[in-house]
């Protein structure tokens, strides 16, 4: 296959999109592929759309979530960089932010702060093990990303220079299911 991007007919589009939905790597023909070799980064025209068809997926799984009801974002709050310890509750999920003492790191390297997320009950029993969670701010940053796991719980470390408790006074956090 040429390294040129193609102009994909509707029947390859298609079949591009549920070989990519299904998560199945696809050969030149756009037929799922047996050996897991895929194009997908060799043609353009195919990437373009494996992109679009994952961020199409992304919304609608959002959009589905948002009819259910569920809030999947965080207010700003107003917080003080002279306090060690935050916790924002939201309606569908929960954000704690703690520094760490110089007794807990394990290295002068370690960063000062742990984090740690906690979805609803009612959230997590509308997910499956096949999506994948990440916590975003308003201009982008991805603050995590985990699969989805049943005990609700997802904790890191936080690596930025500036604190993030300073952060969440100024923006807002939104869960997104992908």
């Amino acid at each position: 296959m040429s390294k040129e991007a193609v102009k994909l007919s509707r029947t390859q589009q298609i079949r591009l999109s549920k070989a990519l939905l299904s998560r199945q790597p696809v050969n030149s023909d756009l037929k799922v592929d047996p050996n897991g070799r895929s194009n997908l980064w060799v043609n353009t025209a195919l990437r373009d759309e494996y992109f679009r068809a994952r961020r199409l997926k992304r919304l609608a799984r959002m959009d589905q979530l948002r009819e259910q009801g569920f809030e999947m974002s965080l207010l700003p709050r107003v917080a003080s960089s002279d306090s060690g310890y935050l916790h924002i509750k939201g309606k569908d999920f929960n954000l704690e932010i703690q520094t760490l003492s110089d007794d807990q790191k394990l290295s002068e390297a370690d960063t000062n702060w742990i984090m740690t997320l906690e979805i609803s009950e009612s959230l997590s029993n509308q997910l499956t093990t096949s999506d994948r969670i990440q916590l975003v701010d308003d201009q982008g940053r991805a603050w995590c990303r985990f699969s989805y796991n049943k005990d609700r719980y997802y904790i890191w470390t936080w690596q930025e220079r500036e604190s993030p408790i300073e952060l969440l006074g100024r923006i807002r956090l939104h869960l997104q299911v992908i």
